[in-house]
């Protein structure tokens, strides 16, 4: 089946909307600053100097973590421009491990006093 030129045409410029270079650039570089916002709160001298409790920091970069995760997953696996119930399908069981994880490592490291205590 031969596809008409305003076809292709049309085919090409929606590929482009999702898919352009330009919005690739953008997302690398929001990844790279929140890369090197995550260095930078794990930093002694920061962490310190913000007046940050190894908690907050801990918090921050679980947070920032998801942002990129999320960023590349929606943009560099495509998810945002599919079908939702792809996004469904990869999200779901993310959720049904989370919790229990995040349960377990409370259970777990509720009374942990570091190396040192």
């Amino acid at each position: 089946m031969a596809h008409t030129d305003h076809e292709h045409q049309l085919v090409h410029e929606h590929h482009e909307d999702h898919h352009g270079q330009k919005l690739y650039i953008i997302v690398g570089v929001i990844l790279a600053i929140i890369t090197f916002l995550e260095v930078a709160v794990a930093l002694p001298e920061v962490k310190s100097f913000l007046g940050l409790s190894d908690t907050i920091v801990v918090v921050l970069l679980l947070l920032m973590m998801l942002a990129k995760g999320t960023l590349v997953v929606l943009y560099f696996m495509h998810l945002k421009f599919d079908s939702r119930f792809f996004a469904l399908l990869f999200a779901f069981p993310l959720l049904l491990l989370a919790v229990p994880m995040v349960l377990i490592f409370m259970v777990l490291f509720s009374q942990h006093v570091g190396i040192a205590g």
